[in-house]
């Protein structure tokens, strides 16, 4: 399909590189950010999933226990 179209090749294009930099800017995240600076990109980036996710999801997706998540959302809230 790439060869016979070139809007379908410029789109599936765009959707791997957009798939490439998010996994790129997850896998720097989990290596230079701690667990406060992830949640807050996520609550920044993406505000709908954390109402409509579990906790406990929310927590593996950015590394942390459900119990740490917790802690962490009491502290921004006292903040």
């Amino acid at each position: 399909m790439y060869k016979s179209s070139t809007a379908f090749n410029t789109f599936g294009r765009r959707i791997s590189e957009f798939l490439y930099i998010d996994f790129y800017k997850r896998s720097s995240s989990f290596l230079l950010d701690d667990a406060k600076t992830r949640y807050l990109t996520l609550l920044k980036e993406r505000p709908e999933i954390l109402k409509s996710i579990p906790n406990y999801m929310i927590a593996s997706y950015i590394g942390i226990t459900p119990e740490s998540l917790s802690r962490l959302k009491k502290q921004l809230l006292s903040e």
